[in-house]
């Protein structure tokens, strides 16, 4: 009897082993995975500001994307600020959270609007930044 006990001792011992193993293992390929992401984010940035220098005019800018058969699509309020508006090229898509059902990856292009609200060609651009769009959120 003792000997039984050891040994389905010893079998539940190795189960917990490998199944610790799986899950650190999938932990590990995932944060890899999102660290590439990340930095494919980055250097889409880091390319864009390379390129495009602030105070471009927003027909500058959209005529650089069209240029290069990149889509993009105005959007409003990047950082919650209600007057300028911003055009923005998707990079991807990630995993959201529980309680919204997409998160989007975008680069935002954010232009100064003279005056408020206008899509004047006096936009400037302002900022190039990475915003996340979270769709249907409870």
């Amino acid at each position: 009897m003792k000997k039984r006990w050891r040994s389905s001792l010893l079998i539940f011992a190795i189960v917990v082993c490998v199944l610790s193993a799986g899950f650190a293992a999938l932990s590990w390929s995932r944060q890899n995975a999102q660290r590439k992401r990340d930095f494919g984010y980055q250097s889409a940035l880091q390319q864009y500001r390379n390129d495009l220098h602030s105070a471009a005019k927003r027909e500058d800018v959209e005529s650089y994307l069209q240029s290069r058969r990149i889509q993009f699509g105005p959007l409003c309020c990047v950082d919650d600020e209600p007057n300028g508006s911003s055009d923005f090229v998707l990079l991807g898509n990630e995993e959201a959270p529980w309680y919204c059902s997409e998160n989007k990856v975008y680069i935002a292009f954010q232009f100064d609007t003279y005056p408020p609200g206008s899509r004047a060609n006096s936009d400037r651009l302002k900022a190039i930044t990475i915003d996340h769009k979270f769709d249907d959120c409870l």
